[in-house]
C-alpha cells in the first residue's frame, strides 16, 4: 500500500507556497512559520476549500490579508498576459531572483495552459536553465527544457501558467505598481 502524501487528500500546496515564500522574504523561523500556518488556516476556514486546493485569488488574499507587512512588496508581472513566452517568463524569474530576500510563487499545471490541475510551489533561485524550488512535495529543480507555457507534452511535462506567478520581495519591485 502506497502512503498518502501532501496533495493526495488535500490541496495545501498553496498554503505551503505562501509560507515558504514568506520564510524566504521575511526570514521566518519555525515558530513564526507555524503561527502563519495557523493564521492562514483560520482565515481560509472552509475545509472544502483546503481539500480542493486554492486558486490565484485566494493566494492574493492570503498575501494581502494574512501575510501583510511581512511581505508587502508583491507583483504579478504576467497578470493579464496570456501571450508571454517561456523565455520571457524564465528571464523575468531569473532576473528577479538574483537579489536576496526574494521568492516567486508559481503554478505548475498538469493539464494544459488552462491550469485546471496542478501544484503551487515556491521558487527561491534561478539560472538561465533551472528554477530551484522550496516545495511541499519535495520538488527541487525545474529544468527549462522540461517546461512550457503552452500545452503539456511528454518532452515538456511542466506547464508554467504566467498569469499565476507572484513575485515577492522585502523591497520595491522594479516595474510594478
Amino acid at each position: 500500500m502506497r502512503p498518502y502524501t501532501q496533495g493526495d487528500l488535500g490541496g495545501l500546496c498553496g498554503v505551503y507556497s505562501v509560507i515558504n515564500a514568506t520564510r524566504i522574504v521575511a526570514g521566518l523561523d519555525r515558530d513564526e512559520s507555524q503561527e502563519l500556518f495557523s493564521s492562514i488556516m483560520d482565515y481560509i476556514g472552509d475545509a472544502r476549500l483546503v481539500a480542493d486546493g486554492i486558486g490565484i485569488r485566494m493566494i492574493g488574499r492570503l498575501l494581502r490579508d494574512v501575510v501583510g507587512e511581512q511581505m508587502k512588496y508583491r507583483s504579478m508581472p504576467f497578470r493579464n498576459d496570456r501571450t508571454a513566452t517561456l523565455g520571457q517568463v524564465w528571464g523575468s524569474l531569473n532576473d528577479f531572483l538574483q537579489e536576496d530576500h526574494r521568492a516567486a510563487i508559481i503554478w505548475l499545471g498538469w493539464s494544459g495552459n488552462e491550469g485546471k490541475k496542478g501544484h503551487w510551489t515556491t521558487v527561491c533561485d534561478a539560472t538561465p536553465k533551472q528554477l530551484f524550488l522550496i516545495d511541499s512535495i519535495d520538488y527541487r529543480v525545474l529544468n527549462k527544457g522540461k517546461c512550457t507555457v503552452g500545452s503539456r507534452s511528454k518532452r515538456r511535462p511542466h506547464v508554467l501558467y504566467p498569469p499565476c506567478i507572484y513575485l515577492c520581495s522585502d523591497s520595491p519591485i522594479r516595474g510594478s505598481s
